[in-house]
């Protein structure tokens, strides 16, 4: 093949190429252009975005400062925008430049210079004309002094949204932030990508080139990034991510009759990834909303794993369970009873196990004690009762107490077990449970420890107090280093010794009279649910111990006398407080301030730890005092004696004549209107002054807890509106929660007296748990960082429990805060969150116990003095191991095998490694430290780096190697250089090596026949080879010293060490060779010399006889 031929097919070749790319230049990954010139000193254009359809354009010439004479610079515009030529002159013409158009259909103008000495700044705008349908460029040239371009691309902007859809995700998972990556669809290249959290389920990618460079339409098209456990399906740029789930179910052979915890594990990370609760009697279970995969899309092989409970043993087969009776000497909980709290004296417990089905615990009691140990004894129970989608965890035993006269009988026993692991497994249940057992009573530094290979939990729990029983546990999650905690707070009956003073303000007015739903008045309806509270917040009440007393005011139009005046336990005494029937007469308005201000004199005169005040009515005020000084019209300040109103109306009009010291005597008969206060506030309804009281009482008397029930206030009454009254209802309760209303007072009254009820007379009332982070570890905040409801999960008996609860997170002293914890009897509280020991901490010790929170305390009301604590789990982990990765090379930067270094260790302890064929050294798990390193052997060839470098592995894996930072892509390199020696060759007279011969020429080859260099000896005879890497090479001599014989024998030499190799080559001289003048050789030669001039002759002679 030609040369030619070959240089055309190469051609061919690159046109072929370069057309086959050429379209990837266009694609959407080109973005606002980089203004292009070919010299930006001379001629310059840049874009500076579009605004009100215009584009604006900065122009810049002679940015160098020279001397321009008579120049022309030529400006075209391409895509859909123009520029006004007067517009343009206008602008230009001040700096000595003309502008013209030679053809007005083509949008090309000459921008004509005649001097210019300085440099030409100027902005523009052109004006989009083709709505944004295409890119908008400018090119310029001009002939200054060389050809010069310069031109930029105003790209149009167009965006794309869509949504985000999860389905089937159960409950308790919280759905991950998924990426999404925005795709050229032509070119197949990511553009863009942005993540999207499961509670902002929309996407928007903006700022999107509408047109490639070449001015066509850019299809976009959206790929979400492939998540474990869903499948997705992308239609329209809408994104659906169906949760893929399984199930597991199995056979249940108990013997034991006893509730079951079946835990459900993840076998390749032995994680427990849910629980199933099953009652004790259940023959099977299934548990189903099990994730398919885990995040990174493998399929998660399941098995599960039940505890051996008291006497039982359990064992799994294929998810089917078996729980068989072992013999055992004591089957008896160990320490069920522990020692009490400062709090809850020391007592003789005696306790008797029976054999029995059931029965119920008695207390032994000294006969004269005998009605007050009845009242103990009834406080006990053995029974739990949860829903099915936990367990009833019932135990048939009983137990006898008996405890001395002066001790009260305080604590009250349940024979359950409860769980609680992992993630708040008992997030289904509702209602209430009893009293679990066993419980701990004693210091917290004293509980045992239930250690499972890396975390620690203290045992037995609950700790039990006298208002509350307190669980702390924790488990790992899926997450290295990571624990789950659940911490649970579960009230009791109300066990305080703190008195509790209750005023009930109860409307009396003509509107009781109403017959709601069941038939009977709003009056005797009240009087009934009212008569049930006043039964329950008594009835811990004793002779001898009153612990809840109650007073009744009445209000109408006026404030009914008092029946049996003062505070009284005794519920009889207290229902007699209330008058049969409603007022009828021209007294039935409703005086709601009057009603607060009587309740709250009485309630100032109580002496109790604990004042509450009930107010209830069916309708909105409807009479009031006149306010004499304000600085709101909801914040009067002071009221004279004198009565608004005519008891029918919310609505200030009718006439007033009612005054505080004479309800009966008319006072005022003028008509009246809305009334000002210091001339600007305006009165406008009876609603304002009533708040105005609420307010006073509540300023001056913080210390009362002021509820308000409005019996079926959604109705509008005497004027007022649903708002008007829910607006007075909630300003006279002393917490937004405190306001209450009902629809239907017949069904829903019992129920929300109930609620008051339990706040009253709640072991735990607006309690106060502190849980600080441990100093060791790091609260898990998501991916922003940002401290929110996502970060923690909040479960509860009942859902109302927690519709108050705030959980607050203080960054900067690391301590989680629940408050408003309102529980009674059998009411819990559950708060899941995770932490993550900091093993890359400086401080960090391997295997050392590290406690996840501080001390951690309920406060169990505002009035409290003492906190009850928490027991806290603890974790310890291995110190995280790191690698220390480097570079073995040459002075070239070629990769090095064979070089052996040592790593040691503070201690003395070494390790070795030895580079590969890559040149790569690995030294792998390698705890934090100091560290020495020394090469103890070069490769072949190759001089060892004798230095000793110190290497510090820090806590978070910085590798600093004397005291510089090395990363992945900055890598330690540790250079070798070769070692190199040399050949040198002497020329010498055969048989005289002191006769040197200049002139002689080597060739010097390697072992892979690469020439190394020619030498030509001097007048020393010698010539040397340098700087020669080791190994084998051969010494050929090319051209012999002149009058002597060329020896062209090879010779092999290898060169080992850094030394010079000395080769003597010898040469015989030509004189050697032929005969001296005379010898007899002389003959041969002379005839040898004839035959061949012979030869000639006669070849010569025939030529010439032919021709």
């Amino acid at each position: 093949m030609s040369i030619n031929k070959l240089l055309n097919m190469l051609t061919s070749l690159i046109i072929v190429i370069t057309f086959c790319l050429s379209p990837s230049l266009a694609s959407a990954q080109d973005n606002d252009s980089v203004p292009e010139t070919s010299d930006p000193s001379v001629l310059y254009v840049e874009q500076k975005g579009e605004s009100n359809n215009k584009v604006k354009w900065h122009l810049k010439v002679n940015e160098a400062n020279s001397r321009l004479k008579d120049v022309v610079i030529k400006m075209e515009l391409q895509g859909g925008h123009n520029i006004s030529l007067a517009e343009l002159n206008m602008l230009l013409n001040a700096k000595g430049v003309t502008v013209t158009q030679p053809d007005p259909q083509k949008k090309v103008f000459l921008l004509s210079i005649k001097a210019l000495e300085e440099p030409l700044n100027v902005e523009f705008s052109s004006v989009i004309t083709d709505n944004q349908q295409s890119n908008c460029k400018v090119l310029l040239s001009a002939d200054i002094n060389q050809h010069v371009t310069a031109s930029d691309i105003y790209f149009v902007k167009t965006q794309l949204s869509g949504k985000i859809q999860y389905k089937d995700v159960p409950d308790k998972v919280t759905p991950t932030a998924l990426e999404v990556e925005l795709i050229d669809k032509q070119h197949q290249a990511v553009v863009d990508r942005t993540v999207v959290n499961a509670d902002h389920l929309e996407y928007t990618f903006d700022q999107l080139n509408k047109f490639n460079i070449d001015n066509q339409l850019i299809e976009y098209e959206v790929r979400p990034k492939a998540t474990g456990n869903y499948k997705v399906d992308v239609k329209a740029n809408d994104i659906l991510l169906q949760y893929l789930s399984t199930k597991i179910e199995g056979d249940i052979r108990n013997e034991s009759d006893k509730p079951l915890n079946i835990k459900i594990i993840n076998k390749a990370t032995g994680s427990i990834v849910d629980e199933v609760l099953v009652d004790g009697a259940q023959s099977r279970y299934t548990k189903d909303n099990l994730p398919l995969n885990d995040d990174q899309g493998n399929r998660i092989d399941y098995d599960i794993k039940v505890e051996d409970t008291e006497g039982f043993k359990a064992t799994t087969s294929n998810f089917d369970i078996e729980i068989t009776k072992e013999k055992a000497e004591n089957t008896h909980p160990e320490n069920s009873v522990e020692t009490k709290q400062d709090d809850q004296p020391k007592a003789a417990v005696k306790v008797a196990e029976k054999d029995e089905t059931s029965a119920e615990p008695t207390a032994q009691p000294k006969a004269v004690d005998k009605a007050k140990a009845e009242d103990k004894a009834n406080e006990t129970s053995a029974k739990q009762d949860i829903n099915k989608s936990t367990a009833n965890n019932s135990l048939k035993r009983s137990l006898v107490y008996a405890a001395p006269k002066e001790i009260p009988l305080l604590s009250t026993f349940s024979l359950a077990n409860t769980n609680l692991l992992g993630f708040a497994p008992m997030n289904n249940v509702t209602g209430v449970a009893d009293d679990p057992y066993p419980t701990y009573k004693g210091q917290i530094s004293n509980m045992a420890w239930d250690e499972k290979g890396l975390y620690r939990i203290r045992t037995p729990q609950p700790v039990e107090y006298n208002e509350s029983f307190q669980w702390k546990q924790a488990q790992p999650t899926s997450t290295e280093n990571e624990y789950a905690i659940d911490l649970k707070t579960q009230g009791r009956a109300s066990v305080t010794q703190e008195t509790v003073d209750i005023v009930l303000v109860v409307d009396n007015s003509g509107s009781m009279r109403h017959i709601i739903g069941n038939g009977k008045t709003r009056w005797q309806n009240m009087k009934d649910d009212v008569f049930q509270f006043i039964d329950e917040v008594t009835q811990a009440n004793t002779a001898a111990n009153t612990k809840v007393r109650i007073d009744v005011v009445n209000f109408a139009s006026i404030v009914r006398p008092e029946r049996n005046p003062g505070f009284s336990g005794d519920p009889e005494i207290i229902k007699s407080k209330f008058y049969s029937s409603y007022l009828s007469d021209s007294n039935g308005g409703t005086f709601t301030q009057r009603g607060l201000r009587s309740g709250s004199e009485l309630l100032s005169k109580s002496r109790a730890s604990k004042k509450v005040m009930v107010v209830l009515t069916d309708g909105a005020p409807t009479l009031s005092y006149k306010g004499i000084s304000a600085t709101g019209s909801e914040n009067i300040t002071s009221f004279s004696n004198y009565v608004k109103g005519d008891g029918s109306d919310f609505i200030l009009h009718g006439r007033s004549y009612y005054a505080d010291h004479d309800p009966y005597t008319v006072i005022d008969y003028s008509t009246y209107n809305p009334y000002f206060i210091n001339r600007y506030i305006k009165i406008t309804n009876h609603g304002q002054p009533t708040i105005s009281e609420a307010k006073l009482i509540k300023n001056s008397r913080p210390d009362f807890d002021i509820f308000s029930i409005g019996l079926d206030t959604t109705v509008p009454n005497a004027n007022a509106t649903e708002e008007d009254m829910n607006k007075v209802l909630s300003n006279i309760a002393s917490r937004p929660e405190y306001a209450f209303t009902t629809e239907d007072s017949a069904s829903e009254l019992s129920k929300t007296l109930s609620k008051i009820s339990q706040s009253v007379s709640n072991s735990i009332s607006n309690g106060v748990v502190t849980d600080p982070i441990g100093a060791m570890y790091d609260l898990n905040l998501g991916s922003d960082n940002i401290f929110d409801k996502s970060d923690y999960t909040l479960t509860a008996s009942n859902p109302d429990l927690v519709k108050n609860v705030t959980v607050d997170y203080d960054l900067n002293t690391k301590t989680l805060k629940m408050n408003g914890l309102n529980l009674g009897k059998g009411e819990w509280v559950n708060l899941n969150y995770k932490v993550k020991l900091r093993v890359t901490d400086d401080n960090f010790v391997e295997n050392q116990w590290y406690p996840m929170n501080g001390t951690t305390t309920l406060k169990p009301s505002s009035a409290s003095i003492n906190l009850r604590e928490y027991p806290v789990p603890e974790a310890k982990a291995k110190s995280p191991s790191y690698n220390f990765v480097f570079n073995k090379i040459d002075d070239n930067e070629k990769p090095l095998q064979g070089a052996v270094f040592e790593l040691k260790d503070v201690s003395g302890n070494t390790l070795s490694r030895t580079s590969s064929s890559s040149g790569q050294v690995l030294f792998d798990n390698l705890k934090k430290g100091r560290y020495s390193l020394t090469e103890k052997s070069a490769p072949n060839g190759f001089i060892k780096d004798s230095k000793v470098y110190t290497v510090v592995i820090a806590s978070n894996g910085e590798i600093r190697i004397d005291n510089v930072l090395y990363t992945d892509t900055n890598k330690f390199k540790i250079i070798n250089k070769k070692l190199l020696g040399s050949i040198e060759v002497i020329k010498h007279k055969t048989g005289n090596e002191n006769e040197l011969l200049p002139g002689a020429k080597f060739e010097l080859r390697n072992s892979t026949g690469n020439l190394i260099g020619t030498l030509t000896t001097g007048t020393d005879g010698k010539v040397l080879f340098k700087a020669l890497p080791l190994g084998n090479y051969t010494l050929k001599e090319v051209q012999a010293p002149k009058n002597y014989q060329l020896n062209s024998e090879p010779i092999n030499i290898t060169v080992k060490n850094d030394e010079k190799v000395i080769v003597k080559v010898p040469n015989k001289s030509n004189s050697d060779i032929l005969p001296n003048t005379g010898g007899t050789g002389t003959i041969f030669y002379t005839l040898l010399g004839l035959l061949i001039m012979g030869i000639a002759v006669w070849s010569r002679k025939k030529v010439f006889i032919r021709q």
